[in-house]
């Protein structure tokens, strides 16, 4: 299983890398929880949109693809509905309808002509983006000064981020 982003051959597992290590770097910086949760929500948009393209174009492993894109997506629509489309778009960079459509049709261009290598990498990537994902949720899932709104939401993309990262293999070494 391909983790590491130098060994990236494939532009869609690139730019979800690079996603993952834009979310680390804005959440370093200590912003507000709504802000953390925001950046949550680009992760959950890009992570919907490699899973719902692996689903279409991918042979292997369909179902786990659906799952992920489910989750994905319902975690996404709900921090819209937690923090305000306002606060969202603000923090949306790389996943305004635009930019995915973009993405979704470069990535399908990839996608048509895959290798198993092409989709272990995007795999590795997805992982990542799950493992940095759980990690800035949980953080905000236990911090009882926050508003149960907020707390509520951290716990329900953490768990959702938890799936990310499990099936796409983060729990077991590899597909």
């Amino acid at each position: 299983m391909i983790t590491d982003q130098g060994a990236v051959g494939s532009p869609l597992a690139a730019c979800i890398f690079a996603m993952a290590e834009d979310i680390k770097a804005a959440v370093a910086a200590k912003p507000p929880a709504p802000v953390v949760l925001a950046y949550a929500c680009r992760g959950f948009v890009i992570g919907g949109v490699g899973s719902s393209l692996l689903y279409d174009y991918a042979i292997v492993r369909r179902d786990n693809y659906a799952v992920c894109d489910d989750y994905c997506h319902r975690t996404a629509m709900m921090l819209r509905d937690v923090l305000g489309s306002q606060l969202i778009r603000r923090y949306a960079n790389g996943t305004s309808d635009a930019e995915i459509g973009q993405l979704a049709d470069a990535a399908e261009a990839e996608l048509r002509e895959y290798t198993v290598e092409d989709i272990d990498h995007i795999g590795g990537a997805l992982i990542t983006l799950g493992v940095t994902l759980q990690e800035i949720t949980n953080r905000l899932a236990h911090r009882p000064e926050l508003p149960s709104t907020i707390r509520g939401a951290a716990r329900v993309a953490a768990d959702s981020a938890k799936i990310l990262w499990s099936h796409y293999g983060g729990d077991s070494g590899g597909w």
